[in-house]
């Protein structure tokens, strides 16, 4: 913004010199040369402050902001590059100026620290990824019109499971987590939970199973990418529910063992 105004400042005072001097074009060019000096060094000034910007995730383990922090744990990021702010529910919920700023009292809830923030945690990995996977390690690079179908096909299936946890698997597992938690398993309402159960089974392990009965490691194929992140954490929701048929497929179940050995995993979802 400082830039645009310095910017629009020059470009009225060379409209009023020219309009009073017949040799306006002639004489400002010096001065527009030492303007956009001017510029160039306060554009720059500009840029070191953005860059010195730390953006802030908030973050309670177990809840879905550990997609994010499991992110930012696979790509090494550290508190110079994002800040991980571990709170409670009660400031989620309560404390006044966290509510003002995050109505929807919801988690992961991201502040940028140049004036935007963010919900949902498919979004927010996405754009965690653009701002700092410059070299496309944990997610295909954008394939436009002109790559090649695997490029396209690969990157389609990235966006797919980045949405289809949060949207899908998530809403699949989280009735049977809220019937089984805490609960001793005969005690528990076996009734209730069977329809839940066959919705998982159709929603989530028919459709994980279908992408990985080729034998590939992961959802992309041999390489872990972000997708196994999103997808993690709805496999963990599910192992805590202590209900074995969940993820007893044993295709889903050798996968769920490859992601959940990670460093970072571990990381994330240690007691």
């Amino acid at each position: 913004l400082l830039f645009a105004n310095i910017q629009l400042c020059q470009w009225r005072r060379g409209i009023q010199f020219r309009q009073g001097c017949g040799f306006a074009e002639l004489s400002t060019r010096p001065r527009a040369r030492r303007s956009s000096a001017r510029a160039t060094k306060d554009q720059l000034r500009g840029t070191v402050t953005m860059a010195s910007v730390v953006p802030t995730v908030y973050h309670i383990q177990f809840w879905c902001s550990s997609r994010v922090v499991n992110l930012a744990r696979e790509l090494g990021l550290g508190p110079e590059q994002l800040k991980i702010e571990v709170i409670d529910e009660k400031k989620l919920k309560e404390d006044p100026d966290f509510v003002k700023r995050n109505p929807l009292k919801v988690l992961p809830y991201y502040e940028s620290g140049t004036g935007f923030s963010m919900v949902e945690s498919g979004a927010i990995v996405q754009h965690l990824l653009e701002l700092y996977d410059k070299e496309h390690k944990l997610h295909p690079a954008p394939a436009g019109a002109g790559a090649s179908p695997e490029a396209i096909e690969k990157r389609a299936k990235f966006l797919q499971w980045v949405y289809y946890g949060p949207a899908s698997m998530y809403h699949a597992v989280l009735p049977i987590f809220f019937k089984c938690f805490g609960v001793d398993k005969d005690k528990r309402d076996q009734e209730a939970l069977k329809p839940l159960v066959e919705k998982w089974t159709n929603k989530v392990i028919t459709i994980l199973k279908a992408e990985l009965s080729d034998g590939r490691k992961f959802l992309l194929g041999e390489e872990f990418s972000a997708a196994d992140i999103i997808v993690s954490y709805d496999l963990m929701t599910a192992s805590f529910t202590g209900e074995e048929e969940l993820l007893a497929d044993p295709v889903i179940r050798s996968y769920f063992e490859r992601v959940s050995a990670r460093p970072a995993y571990i990381a994330t979802y240690a007691p």
